[in-house]
């Protein structure tokens, strides 16, 4: 399974600090099994993550916020979204995070274009 943004953020936090999975897992104090099911989308990581990898792996303030942002999006992930796709998860988000500042008329012609048939 491909891994989120917020797999792909903490693979290279990982990677920086020449750690494996299960090294990682044991900072955070789980198994390296959910840490994989988090990266992969498949469970939300809990919001004290930000401060257990923010202090554990020394992270910026501007580091700390990337990670904040990334595990807010996967915990609002809803299970309709789960099965998608990554990027079209973040498609999903993206409509979701801009819907409510469009115009009428923006939102007829998102509703025009995904309602027209393939061709």
């Amino acid at each position: 399974m491909e891994r989120t943004d917020f797999g792909k953020y903490v693979a290279i936090l990982q990677a920086q600090h020449n750690q494996r999975q299960v090294d990682m897992a044991r900072v955070l104090s789980v198994s390296p099994a959910f840490l994989s099911r988090v990266e992969t989308g498949v469970a939300k990581p809990p919001k004290a993550w930000v401060d257990s990898l923010s202090e554990n792996y020394e992270l910026s303030s501007e580091e700390t916020e990337k990670l904040r942002e990334l595990i807010q999006i996967e915990r609002s992930k809803t299970s309709i979204i789960k099965n998608l796709a990554v990027d079209d998860q973040n498609l999903v988000l993206l409509l979701a995070s801009k819907i409510s500042s469009m115009t009428l008329i923006q939102k007829e012609k998102i509703k025009k274009l995904i309602s027209e048939p393939d061709n």
